[in-house]
């Protein structure tokens, strides 16, 4: 579709300016936990929720600031859930920093986390928008829910596929899905546009909790910036062990491992090169290009204004950098991986 020139369009989305409304926000109250806050503000995150709402907004005429300030809002839903889900694993560092309980205490964790979303609340309630409260409190619930599935699936290797799907949208997906459909909200696109932005974000966020869950397993952490192995040590049942589990080959040695999840890095480097042979890696980024796909296909019937292309280029960023950079990392290691997968009983 042509762009419709009658309608001005949001300025580019600023990383800085979103980060410094959020400073803003958080410390506005005279009582907040100042020194959480600035610790927490000055991580590098990616702004990918925040950024969604901003481009999805950006296919009609809108208000700067409210659009701004929703956008704030979803990043702090974000970061609360960060702070309790630290809480929740125990995790005292997140991505290579202190944790906020891993510097206060669960206590002061839980707190400062109910006082993000606390805020992220007032932000939206400014503005009257009770279809974004709506939006926000429901999704809320979703990654509750999530969190809760999670914790009774924790170490279960037989769970199926949708078992884990319908875990990682609560996990993941569904505040994408959120992000852009508060975004499509607060510009009043058409509901078709809406219904499309949605879709868009589940799909993109599905992909994007694929990736992360197996580069858990591949990842170099000083060329990613994260921690492997932490999802084998929680139990936490992901796609590579599901589809892992798939080879009967594999099965029983799988069990055995998992009921102990202290590897020797013999044992670690056996596991990799299982998920290699078996073509689990595979598959694991076989599905999250088909995701990835699938967001990229609900854009097709939207307004060709600037913010198409960047939301395209959001999803050819994940498939072509992560997708791509793991297929990379399979072929260099794909022949080592066969000697250990070789080794001769490749018991526990």
């Amino acid at each position: 579709m042509e762009p419709d020139k009658s309608r001005p369009l949001l300025s580019p989305f600023s990383d800085e300016i979103l980060g410094q409304r959020i400073k803003e926000v958080l410390l506005s109250s005279h009582t907040c936990p100042h020194e959480m806050i600035v610790h927490i503000t000055s991580r590098n995150g990616k702004l990918i929720r925040p950024r969604l709402v901003y481009l999805s907004a950006s296919f009609a005429e809108s208000d700067p600031d409210r659009v701004r300030d929703m956008a704030v809002a979803v990043e702090l839903i974000h970061m609360a859930s960060l702070v309790h889900d630290d809480v929740i694993d125990g995790a005292s560092t997140r991505r290579g920093q202190d944790s906020i309980n891993g510097l206060w205490g669960n206590q002061a964790a839980v707190l400062l986390g109910d006082y993000l979303f606390a805020q992220a609340f007032h932000l939206i309630n400014t503005y009257t928008l009770p279809a974004v409260m709506e939006i926000a409190t429901e999704t809320i619930k979703t990654m509750c829910m999530g969190e809760i599935s999670q914790m009774n699936m924790a170490c279960q290797l037989q769970i199926k596929q949708e078992d884990y799907l319908q875990k990682i949208h609560g996990k993941t997906a569904c505040l994408f899905a959120a992000a852009c459909k508060i975004g499509a909200i607060t510009a009043a696109l058409s509901p078709a546009q809406v219904k499309m932005l949605e879709k868009y974000g589940l799909c993109l966020g599905y992909a994007y909790q694929i990736i992360d869950d197996l580069l858990d397993y591949l990842a170099d952490p000083l060329l990613w910036n994260k921690v492997v192995g932490s999802d084998w040590q929680e139990g936490n049942v992901t796609l590579p062990l599901i589809a892992l589990m798939q080879d009967k080959k594999y099965q029983q040695w799988l069990s055995d491992l998992f009921s102990t999840r202290q590897l020797s890095p013999l044992q670690w480097q056996q596991l990799i090169a299982a998920l290699y042979s078996t073509g689990a890696v595979k598959y694991c980024l076989n599905t999250a290009e088909e995701y990835l796909q699938a967001a990229i296909r609900q854009l097709e019937h939207l307004p060709a204004v600037p913010a198409l292309q960047q939301l395209q280029s959001l999803a050819d960023y994940l498939l072509n950098d992560y997708y791509h950079k793991l297929c990379k990392t399979e072929r260099q290691f794909a022949k080592d991986m066969v000697y250990y997968a070789d080794q001769s009983s490749l018991q526990a």
